[in-house]
């Protein structure tokens, strides 16, 4: 006896389950359950077809597409979707449950005669979205979706994005990102839809095109011009951010011409709303939230497409890993980080302006003065808000795979005002000591040296006792030289009064004889009341070692 033949509508729930790969679909089974596309059953109608909704037997849902047939390019663009849909299983990408590329002889009137003619129906079967799409929930701020709901859907369509830009195969471009290409499912959770135009590119590829298709007020200036890049989804994404934040369609171009005003009417608008909410706890976090996210819808839109961020960094902003200081200017900086507490501001400030006055109060005082320097002055990071050069210290002995995962210090000596270098001393693991620093912006004489500093005056090196001796035959004098990058820090202040400052974009450089090696992580600094350093933690994110070339 033969094989039992496959029921298609097992075989469609059986997709939907998961248990069953995506696969053709009979053209049979499409036409019952949408009624043969009944009118009734309609959807969505695009530039390329019309979408039906499906019902099964066992009640469960499924979206038909059915690709028109006068247009030339709808075949073209069925494989490529088809084709691209199967490699990708992503939660923000809309899933494929099977396809349909039937021909049938039909005998059909043509011209006042009846005709035999061969008839194609090209078909995509999609899990079906119940709230629609993107398009129809983009309304003002005062009505509408709440913020949280708006940022799940900004997160949501950034990931999915992201993936499709980081793809194993190379990056994949959509070419025609617009709110009626997202959709979303009953929980509102957003998905990325109509592949059709996409492009799969060679990393870093860039081409250049004569026949350029999307949706004006979505397509980036230089696809415009028939330039493709991966910048170009950035684009669209950053009109898509932009008007789910502000509920408008088709912003203003001058918005970029005064990015600050704008941010500043846009989140009046949002507190105004939020402040209506019953019960409602989490003010100034969304507050924040909401800022952050239409500077990065701004940054998206950049005119010029290489100073726009990757899908990478966009993702690493929404999260918080990521410092918004490498995209906007100094005088945007200086307004959109004025929440920094008033005590260490004002910290700042008073060592600014005083550090010329204290540099030559040091340089006339007697020596017995600048050894003993009585009461720290207040903590002044680095030379410059925005960079705060700090040397640290790793594990001596690396982990296998290069993984380092999470590592933590304790200074032993406090923030000292007229240090030009900052030696501190901390204990980690079998009872090892190393060393640490601290430069600081006041070029003075420095006033407190550890055991091992005193052994070794010099930049700054990672060591223990029994290495000391080898520290001189190094190429660089300093031994293991780090340093970090460090961007303007994220604040708060815990019941016991200490501030934490969060740097979330933090660069580690260590040169050792021939070997270069970086790290990229998070680093956060906790002060006193009084703003003496009590301790700091670096925790790496990504690691790498470099040889120079001979």
């Amino acid at each position: 006896m033969g094989g039992r033949i496959e029921n298609p509508y097992e075989v469609l729930e059986g997709i939907l389950a998961g248990v069953v790969e995506p696969r053709d679909l009979p053209l049979a089974l499409l036409e019952d359950i949408t009624e043969h596309f009944s009118d009734e059953r309609k959807i969505g109608e695009g530039g390329f077809g019309a979408v039906y909704k499906g019902l099964l037997h066992n009640g469960e849902t499924v979206a038909v597409k059915k690709i028109l047939k006068a247009i030339p390019s709808s075949q073209t663009q069925f494989e490529n979707e088809v084709n691209l849909l199967m490699k990708l299983k992503h939660q923000n990408i809309v899933r494929l449950v099977g396809y349909c590329y039937e021909t049938r002889h039909l005998h059909m009137p043509y011209e006042g005669k009846s005709v035999f003619a061969w008839d194609t129906e090209s078909l995509l079967c999609l899990e079906c979205m119940p709230n629609g799409s993107l398009d129809k929930y983009i309304s003002d701020a005062s009505s509408g979706l709440n913020w949280h709901t708006r940022c799940k859907i900004i997160k949501g369509i950034s990931y999915g994005l992201q993936y499709l830009h980081e793809h194993s195969n190379g990056p994949i471009i959509h070419l025609d990102l617009k709110p009626a290409n997202i959709l979303l499912d009953a929980k509102m959770l957003p998905k990325i839809t109509d592949f059709g135009l996409t492009r799969l590119f060679d990393q870093n590829q860039t081409i250049h095109t004569a026949n350029t298709s999307g949706t004006l007020g979505y397509m980036s200036p230089e696809l415009l011009r028939g330039i493709i890049t991966p910048m170009s989804d950035i684009f669209s994404l950053g009109v898509i951010i932009m008007e789910v934040i502000t509920g408008h369609r088709d912003y203003p171009d001058d918005i970029r011409k005064n990015s600050e005003g704008f941010i500043v009417l846009e989140l009046q608008k949002w507190r105004n709303r939020l402040q209506k909410e019953p019960c409602y706890s989490s003010l100034e976090t969304d507050c924040q939230q909401i800022e952050r996210c239409i500077q990065i819808g701004l940054i998206c839109v950049n005119p010029e497409r290489t100073k726009r961020p990757t899908m990478k960094k966009i993702v690493d902003m929404l999260e918080g890993f990521e410092s918004m200081n490498w995209y906007i200017s100094n005088e945007q900086h200086q307004q959109q980080h004025q929440h920094i507490s008033k005590n260490l501001q004002k910290s700042i400030t008073t060592a600014t302006t005083a550090a010329a006055a204290t540099s030559a109060a040091v340089a006339s005082s007697p020596e017995s003065e600048r050894a003993n320097p009585g009461k720290l002055a207040p903590y002044y990071p680095g030379t410059c808000a925005r960079r705060l050069n700090q040397y640290m210290y790793h594990q001596q002995h690396r982990p296998q795979g290069n993984n380092i995962e999470y590592w933590r210090k304790f200074v032993k000596e406090y923030f000292a005002p007229t240090a030009k270098k900052r030696w501190c001393v901390s204990l980690y693991g079998s009872d090892r000591q190393t060393t640490g620093v601290f430069p600081q912006g006041m070029q003075l004489q420095d006033v407190w040296h550890c055991e091992i500093c005193n052994q070794k005056p010099g930049r700054g090196f990672e060591t223990t006792f029994e290495v000391l001796p080898r520290l001189y035959q190094i190429k660089y004098e300093s031994g293991l030289e780090e340093l970090l990058y460090i961007d303007m820090p994220r604040e708060s202040t815990n019941a016991s009064g200490q501030i934490t400052l969060d740097y979330m974009k933090a660069i580690q450089e260590s040169v050792f004889e021939q070997l270069r090696v970086v790290r990229e992580g998070h680093l956060r600094v906790v002060f006193n009341p009084d703003l003496k350093i009590v301790s700091w933690e670096f925790c790496a994110r990504h690691h790498e070692e470099l040889i120079p070339r001979r």
